[in-house]
């Protein structure tokens, strides 16, 4: 049959990976709310929660990123980002090329509304500092920068320790973010 082909032999294209950790992220969520009770989550000063997600609009091929916040108050952080971006071209089917590599480290202060059970709602503002690696012709495109932008995003918790987030802003590859939330 020509339209059967094994799952095994099927190339992912980049925008399927990122459907799948979404896929895989609210799997993980419907599980924890089966075994688990119900969470309330306050946002509550001296507490730390890190995102880890990847970008869904995406400026290049492949950006996970890693964010870091740090509550100084009951609706006040200030906190951390880092993230990874490369482009690359393909040589033939099997070869790939890595050409840049982009790197993003910034600070970011956020205010927290978490009147609604479970939902975290945050905004605020970021800046840092982009900068590349990686073929000096291709770096040319991809120029150094400082990155100003704004910061609107929504966490939810399953459990005590374990969320989902999704954030509006840019870091220097993406506009929107989304992932898994581990509350330390």
């Amino acid at each position: 049959m020509i339209g059967l082909v094994p799952f095994s032999f099927i190339k992912k294209s980049v925008i399927m990976k990122k459907i799948n950790l979404l896929i895989v992220c609210f799997l993980l969520g419907s599980l924890s709310i089966s075994f688990g009770q119900r969470y309330t989550s306050p946002f509550k000063k001296g507490q730390v929660d890190l995102n880890i997600g990847v970008g869904l609009i995406p400026i290049l091929d492949f950006n996970p990123s890693l964010t870091l916040d740090l509550a100084v108050s009951d609706n006040f952080s200030i906190g951390g980002m880092a993230a990874y971006g490369g482009t690359s071209t393909y040589i033939n089917q099997k070869e790939q090329e890595q050409l840049v590599k982009d790197y993003s480290l910034a600070l970011r202060m956020a205010m927290h509304y978490t009147e609604l059970k479970n939902w975290d709602y945050y905004g605020g503002v970021m800046g840092g500092y982009k900068f590349n690696v990686g073929d000096l012709e291709q770096k040319k495109q991809h120029e150094n920068m400082f990155l100003w932008t704004c910061i609107l995003g929504t966490r939810f918790h399953f459990t005590e320790h374990l969320g989902i987030f999704g954030e509006f802003s840019y870091n220097g590859h993406s506009f929107i973010s989304a992932g898994i939330n581990f509350r330390l």
